[in-house]
């Protein structure tokens, strides 16, 4: 759910170019959402493995619950920290195109 981000698309762009954008708004956010997240949690996860089921580093039979908490919290906390300051520029952004065009 991304009411602010969609508001910011909607009121900065044409009424003609409004599907387009939230189209491209939508892949984009599959995209970079959908495929290096799980990724990166998985990366971090198999860092964090105290036992393992092999000696390959398979699959993870003892997690260090402490540090998966922190990892999870610190790496949400990141991402959202990124959302809301690219939100923020885009929303700073619409505010000086609107000012230029009231004049």
């Amino acid at each position: 759910n991304n009411v602010p981000g969609s508001q910011v698309i909607l009121r900065s762009t044409e009424l003609k170019e409004r599907p387009l954008a939230m189209a491209l708004s939508s892949v984009t956010f599959r995209v970079l959402g959908g495929i290096p997240a799980p990724l990166l949690f998985g990366f971090g996860l198999d860092k964090l493995c105290l036992i393992h089921a092999s000696c390959d580093a398979g699959n993870c039979l003892l997690p260090d619950n402490q540090k998966v908490k922190y990892l999870t919290l610190i790496m949400s906390a990141i991402f959202k920290s990124l959302s809301f300051i690219f939100l923020l520029i885009s929303w700073l952004l619409y505010k000086r195109n609107q000012e230029k065009h009231v004049i």
